[in-house]
């Protein structure tokens, strides 16, 4: 079921946002920053340079949130084949990040861009990609304690998901112990509540929303389900896009991402004694030509139409003045 979305009777306004209330489950919410068009902006063009940051930075691999090349199912993927599998979630993941998670890694100007009132709030175009940063260093000792404490274990986060895989069931134990011993010194705290223990014979393990087993990847029965709502209510958007999700479709290589054709297209007026002109579609060179001028080519001869309608600013497509309605 969908979160109703509700505007607080006193927002609360920063320099460059507004803030709204999710509601959650039990009586929470969940607050979410809006950016105005303008801070927005700059944000998303900070992305570029925080995405390079990441993949530097980024020494042990075991992030698959937010990042190029990777998504969920290259995260589930790397848990098939294990017997045990624990999931641990991370309270209150983005307001509990501050500046001295990110002042080794992002310059003190971005930092001052993406943090709003201490934190990468939820809602800013930046604030995920800044948490996957903020936790690199934890990612690191984590995986630096399974090696020191000789636990044979595949360890992997997506956001604020934690999912740990091993086959000897008392390493459970060992595994919460240094996962939360990592999370408190950095000012983290365990969501005891959502901290799953699964074994995988007693069927599917379920990791960020994509069952595995020996077999490989599936789609989860709540997906089924939630894909039948959508076509039963007719939402066509809803449906193709869980359907996409389904499949759980490993990302492609770089060398492997298809190239987009670009193709230029412009379109030549037939005119018609009294009727308005119509598009043909044609593939010709773009220029900054007045558009009667190219009809003149086309015909051959000197085209005159109506005078333009007062309030016309000229027409996108041409560059050069738009056609009256009662042409």
């Amino acid at each position: 079921m969908s979160s109703q979305v509700t505007q607080s009777n006193n927002a609360i306004n920063f320099k460059h946002c507004s803030v709204i209330r999710i509601a959650k489950s039990r009586c929470k919410f969940r607050l979410i920053y809006i950016p105005n068009p303008a801070y927005k902006t700059k944000l998303q063009e900070l992305l570029p340079k925080l995405e390079e940051i990441l993949e530097t930075h980024d020494e042990c691999q075991a992030n698959y949130a937010f990042s190029k090349g990777r998504n969920s199912a290259l995260n589930a993927f790397q848990h098939i084949g294990y017997r045990y599998t624990i999931s641990l979630d991370i309270q209150d993941f983005f307001d509990s990040i501050t500046t001295r998670h990110v002042v080794e890694t992002i310059p003190s100007d971005i930092v001052e861009l993406c943090f709003v009132d201490g934190a990468p709030r939820q809602g800013l175009p930046t604030s995920p990609i800044v948490s996957s940063i903020a936790f690199l260093a934890c990612d690191k000792q984590i995986k630096n304690l399974l090696e020191r404490h000789r636990i044979q274990a595949v360890y992997t986060r997506y956001a604020d998901d934690l999912i740990f895989s091993f086959n000897k069931k008392e390493d459970s134990g060992k595994i919460l112990t240094l996962a939360r011993q990592v999370l408190n010194e950095h000012g983290f705290h365990l969501n005891e509540n959502k901290t799953r223990l699964q074994d995988s014979k007693n069927g599917r393990v379920v990791i960020t929303g994509i069952a595995i087993d020996s077999r490989g990847l599936h789609p989860t029965r709540r997906t089924l389900k939630n894909i039948r709502a959508a076509k039963h209510q007719n939402n066509k958007s809803s449906a193709r896009g869980l359907e996409e999700w389904a499949k759980c479709t490993l990302p492609r290589e770089k060398s492997e991402q298809p190239k987009r054709k670009k193709i230029k297209r412009e379109y030549l007026f037939e005119a018609k004694d009294g009727l308005r002109p119509k598009k043909l579609p044609r593939i010709v060179t773009r220029s900054s030509q007045d558009p009667l001028d190219s009809l003149s080519e086309f015909f051959g001869e000197k085209v005159d139409l109506p005078p333009l309608k007062e309030g016309y600013s000229g027409s996108p497509e041409w560059g050069g003045p738009c056609l009256p309605d009662d042409v």
